[in-house]
C-alpha cells in the first residue's frame, strides 16, 4: 500500500473504535429491545431441536453491532487487501495467538516470555480487552520488545471469561495475520496468565501438528452442573457447522486452549466456514459466538479439528496434550498467594518433553511464590541480552505497586 498504509489502517481503527465506543460493558447481555423474527438457520438433524436462546441472541444489541462491524470489515477489506495479497502459503511458520487485559506491566512479562522462547520467525499476535485501557506509551513498550515479532489485533473485543469473546478475539487474530497477508503453517493459542519456561515448541509442533483433545459423549455433556458445556454443546454454530463431519455427529471433542495448537489450514477453514454460514439476516456465526454465554474455544476448535482430521498430512499416531501445564486458576489479585503457580511447578514440569509453559502466572503486583522472578531469572541466564528488558520491567512493576495501597510494607520487598 506504500504510504497510504498509515492512513488505511487509522481509517480502519477509526470506524472500529467507534462502532463500539457505542457499547457498554454489558454489551454481551441480551436484550429485547429491537423485535426480529426466529432465525432462518438450517436445521442439520431433527434430532436437534431449535434452540430457544438463539432467537434471544438475534435480539442481542452486540450481535447486531457486531454484524455491521463485520459487513463493514468485509468490504474494506475487498477494497484495500485484494485476494491475491491475503492468500497464505503452507509453510512453517508459527502464528502465537493470544489475549490480555492486565495492566501493561503484566502483559510485558507474558510478551517477553512468549519471544524469549520461541525462533525469530514466530509471530505474535496480542489481542487487548477493549474493556481495558492502555496509553500510547504503553502500547509502543509492547511494539518495543520486538517490533517485527508482533503484532496487536486493531479490532479489541469486550472479551468476558467463560464466554464467547474469547473465542472470538482468538480467531480474530488469525484474521489480523489474514488481513496483512502473512504466511503462516500452524496456530499456537495462548492467554496471558500462561507463561513460557523453555524453547523448542516451533519443532514440537511441526512434529506433531496438533494437539491431543478428548471426546465426550452426550451423557458426559450433560453432567455438568453449570451447563457450560451443555451450552457449547447446542449452540447453532457447534450443531449446524462443527459437529457435522464427525462420524458421530453426537460427540463433542474438548481441550484446555492453552498452550493448544493447530495447523493454519485447519484454523483457516473454521473462520471461512463460520464467515459463510449467514442466518437470515447476513448475520456470520463469527459474530453469533459473541452471544453465547460459555467457553467455547475449549469445545470449538478441537472438534473441528478431529472432524477434519484426515485432511492433516503426516499427522503422527501418537499426539501430546496442550503445551502449557495448567497447575491453578488465577482469577483474582489480592488472594493470589492462594491460586497463583508455585516456582516449584517450572521444576516439575521441565522433565516432560510435552510441557512448555506453566498456567497460572500470579496477577498480583506481589509475586508470592517468586515465581515471576524465577521465570525472568531463566531468561536472563539463557539471554544476557535480555537483562535490559527485565530490569525496565522491574521498574514497571515497582511504580505498580506503589499504586496498590493494599500492599503490606514488609512483602514489598517480594514483587517481582
Amino acid at each position: 500500500l506504500g504510504g497510504s498504509g498509515a492512513v488505511i489502517i487509522g481509517f480502519l481503527s477509526t470506524i472500529l473504535f467507534l462502532s463500539f465506543s457505542r457499547l457498554s460493558p454489558n454489551m454481551v447481555q441480551a436484550t429485547n429491545a429491537v423485535p426480529h423474527s426466529p432465525p432462518s438457520f438450517r436445521s442439520a438433524s431433527s434430532d436437534y431441536p431449535p434452540i430457544s436462546s438463539e432467537q434471544e441472541m438475534r435480539q442481542s444489541s452486540v450481535c447486531q453491532r457486531m454484524a455491521m462491524i463485520d459487513r463493514r470489515m468485509r468490504k474494506l477489506n475487498d477494497k484495500y487487501f485484494p485476494k491475491a495479497n491475503t492468500t497464505l502459503r503452507d509453510d512453517q511458520r508459527l502464528i502465537i495467538s493470544t489475549t490480555a487485559y492486565e495492566e501493561a506491566w503484566y502483559v510485558r512479562g507474558h510478551l517477553i516470555t512468549l519471544l524469549a522462547y520461541t525462533t525469530p520467525s514466530t509471530i505474535i499476535v496480542l489481542h487487548l480487552n477493549a474493556n481495558s485501557t492502555y496509553t500510547t506509551d504503553e502500547i509502543s513498550s509492547f511494539y518495543s520488545l520486538a517490533p517485527r515479532r508482533l503484532i496487536l489485533n486493531h479490532i479489541r473485543y469486550p472479551v468476558r471469561a467463560y464466554h464467547g469473546t474469547l473465542l472470538r478475539a482468538l480467531l480474530g487474530n488469525v484474521e489480523e495475520v489474514r488481513r496483512i497477508g502473512l504466511s503462516f503453517g500452524y496456530v499456537l493459542l495462548m492467554c496471558s496468565n500462561a507463561w513460557l519456561v523453555r524453547g523448542g515448541i516451533e519443532k514440537w509442533i511441526g512434529r506433531y501438528k496438533a494437539s491431543l483433545t478428548k471426546e465426550m459423549n452426550p451423557d458426559e455433556v450433560y453432567e455438568d452442573q453449570s451447563g457450560k458445556i451443555a451450552k457449547a454443546y447446542e449452540w447453532a454454530g457447534m450443531r449446524l457447522v462443527v459437529r457435522q463431519g464427525l462420524p458421530n455427529p453426537e460427540t463433542m471433542f474438548q481441550t484446555k486452549h492453552e498452550g493448544s495448537f493447530f495447523p493454519a489450514k485447519m484454523i483457516n477453514g473454521l473462520i471461512d466456514r463460520f464467515d459463510a454460514y449467514l442466518d437470515g439476516d447476513d448475520v456470520s456465526m463469527l459474530s453469533l459466538m459473541c452471544t453465547v454465554d460459555t467457553y467455547l474455544e475449549e469445545f470449538v476448535i478441537p472438534t473441528w479439528v478431529e472432524a477434519n482430521l484426515d485432511k492433516i498430512e503426516n499427522i503422527p499416531g501418537r499426539r501430546y496434550p496442550p503445551l502449557v501445564r495448567m497447575s491453578t486458576s488465577s482469577h483474582g489479585y489480592q488472594l493470589e498467594e492462594n491460586v497463583a503457580v508455585e516456582k516449584d511447578e517450572i521444576a516439575r514440569s521441565l522433565p516432560y518433553p510435552h510441557i512448555f509453559g506453566i498456567k497460572a502466572v500470579g496477577r498480583s503486583v506481589v509475586d508470592y511464590h517468586g515465581t515471576r522472578r524465577d521465570i525472568m531469572n531463566r531468561i536472563m541466564r539463557k539471554n544476557g541480552r535480555a537483562r535490559g528488558v527485565v530490569h525496565r520491567l522491574e521498574d514497571e512493576l515497582r511504580k505498580a505497586i506503589l499504586r496498590e495501597e493494599w500492599v503490606p510494607e514488609e512483602i514489598q520487598s517480594k514483587a517481582f
